[in-house]
């Protein structure tokens, strides 16, 4: 049988692991990928409030009734379309 000799580096039946090297360490996920979704889902909350309360604001501003706009277009009507002209007579 074949015996593999090492060097101090690696170790294994055939050398293929490395001592001393660290392992990598996984992601973060509870140092970095939770705070930045709790980050994201605030911003998410706070644009949506801000949001429906322009909303709010605007629809109380704006609604369907103003006697003042109606006034306004009832004195825009084109006199055009309610006196006609009558046709021009012709002499024979």
């Amino acid at each position: 049988m074949y015996e593999c000799i090492c060097s101090t580096r690696f170790s294994g039946q055939f050398c293929e692991v490395a001592k001393g090297l660290p392992l990598p360490l996984p992601f973060p996920l509870l140092e970095v990928a939770v705070p930045a979704a709790c980050a994201c889902l605030l911003l998410l909350l706070l644009g949506l409030l801000s949001g429906i309360l322009a909303a709010r604001k605007r629809r109380q501003s704006e609604g369907t009734y103003s006697p003042s706009q109606q006034e306004v277009a009832g004195a825009r009507l084109e006199m055009d379309s309610v006196l006609k002209v009558p046709p021009e007579e012709r002499l024979i």
